[in-house]
This record gives C-alpha cells, structure tokens and sequence, in this order.
C-alpha cells in the first residue's frame, strides 16, 4: 500500500449519489477520509471499528452516519485474512455532498432535524433504537431503486434516523477540533493532506504546494493555530494507525512500519516509543495478552 488517495466517490448512473455494497473475505480499506457524508451498515464481519478517536469492536447491524473528512476504517480480526477460511465481510453504504438537497435546504422546516443529524456526524453517529432495524432494510434496498425514489428514499431515511432514541456520537468531543481551528483554511488543507498522504514519503515542499503557501510561512501558521509543527502532527497519524494494525497478529510489525509510512523499521521503533512508551513489540503483546 504506497499510497492513501481521498476516497473518489463516483455517483450511480442518473444519480447524484452513491449506493453501493461492498463484499470481501475481509475489509481492506485502510485509514482513509473523503469529503462525502457517508451511511454505512455494517452487515457481516468481525474485528475492529475506528471513527476520529473512537475505538470499538465491529458488531454486525451497526449502522451509522458519518460526516465530511471523519478519518475511519474497519479492521477484521486475524482469522478474516486466513485462507480459504470462507468468512464474509459485507456492508451497504451511500456517500453523498450537501448539493443533494435543495437550495437553501437549512432553512427549510421540513429538513431541520436532517440538518441537526449532518451536523452531528462531526464526530460520527451510532443509530440505536427499536425501529433501527427495520430502517436498515429499506436502507439495503436503496440501490435497487430509480434514482427519484432512492435520493427521496435517502431523504427518509435520514429523517426516521434522526429521531430515533439513543443515538449517540462516536468519538469524543476532544476529537472535534476548536472552532480557531475548524474555520482557519490553512490548517483544513494540511490536516486533509496528511490524512490522505501520511503513508508516503511527505516532504514539506509538498505539504505547501498543496496548502497555496510558503514553506517557512506555513509552518510557522500551523504552528501559531495548533500548537504543534506540521511534522509533529503526522508522526501522531502514523502512529495512531500502527497502534491500530497491530491488533491485528496476521500483520508484521515490519508491514506496519511499511503500512503508516515509514522505510526504516529503527525509526518506527523510535517513533512509536516516544508516542506510545512502548516499543511496537512490548505494545503488540500487551494487546495479545489483554
């Protein structure tokens, strides 16, 4: 895996969205962000879910909703990567832009709980709820509609999600970041830039080149908004990922270095102990042995 791109999202035929499924012995997605809202249902499968700081056992018939640039991937437990081991791993998803809504959709009253639900899905939502199922199974079958009934289908969904009982968000409220931070232009085109690129060889020629700015000027903004350098942050993004790979026994260390960026298995050992206090192995047998 050389390289982490933004997700491409391309919509159904006549559609202005995606609905799609997604079937696999297990999910290979690695840790990747789109600018798309994203519904998902988890259908079949076992493992891992991460969502922003969020950290949780996949369990089948979890159904969520997921906002713009929400760093997330699932991590099937080891015996998914076996082979011939016949386990499936499946879910029914739909990715979609604001633009599907109409024109000054906000401010319309019959879209205000929508509106309410994609704001929270900053941090992720968890449906809950009696009624979760049956809404599930209309969802699934979004994908065999035409395209007026599935965007108006989406529309309904949305809103009985909405007002189900027991929703809950999924990463913290320390994950969403400060408002200084959330509106500054600058700092959204870096963090985008590392969440999609932190896997490669990064130079910070082209961290600016993609944030329109000067290198020294860059850095020293980054570092007035966030509190720390730009280097900083994306060895924090590798080695939150590595942490997560190794849950997973059927990976080697070595392919975790590889997997989160690094050519130099002594420089991730290094890095992952100043992070994490332990090195890579101590913390893989921590893990096993929990």
């Amino acid at each position: 895996m050389k390289h982490i791109s933004i997700e491409s999202v391309t919509p159904n035929l006549n559609s202005s969205f995606l609905c799609a499924q997604l079937e696999n012995s297990y999910f290979n997605r690695p840790l990747h962000v789109h600018p798309e809202y994203e519904l998902i249902l988890l259908e079949k499968g076992g493992g891992m879910i991460f969502v922003g700081d969020m950290t949780a056992p996949l369990q089948e018939g979890m159904f969520m909703l997921l906002g713009p640039n929400l760093p997330h991937f699932w991590l099937s437990s080891s015996e998914y990567y076996q082979p011939q081991n016949n386990l499936v791993s499946r879910c029914s998803y739909s990715q979609f832009m604001p633009d599907i809504f109409p024109k000054n959709w906000e401010q319309m009253p019959e879209f205000y709980i929508i509106h309410d639900l994609l704001l929270q899905s900053e941090r992720g939502v968890l449906f809950n709820g009696k009624e979760k199922g049956h809404i599930a199974a209309r969802f699934c079958k979004l994908r065999e509609m035409d395209s007026f009934q599935r965007l108006t289908g989406l529309y309904t969904i949305l809103h009985e999600l909405a007002v189900l009982e027991n929703n809950q968000c999924m990463s913290s409220i320390a994950y969403k970041a400060s408002p200084k931070h959330a509106i500054d232009p600058i700092v959204q085109k870096v963090e985008l830039f590392l969440n999609t690129n932190y896997n490669t060889d990064i130079s910070l020629t082209q961290i600016a080149n993609a944030s329109n700015m000067n290198s020294t000027a860059l850095c020293r903004h980054y570092k007035k908004q966030t509190g720390k350098t730009i280097f900083e942050r994306l060895t924090e993004l590798r080695i939150s990922y590595a942490s997560k790979l190794l849950l997973n026994k059927s990976i080697s260390i070595s392919n975790v270095a590889y997997d989160c960026g690094y050519t130099s298995r002594s420089h991730f050992n290094e890095q992952f102990k100043k992070l994490m206090g332990k090195t890579p192995r101590e913390y893989a047998r921590q893990l096993n042995n929990n």
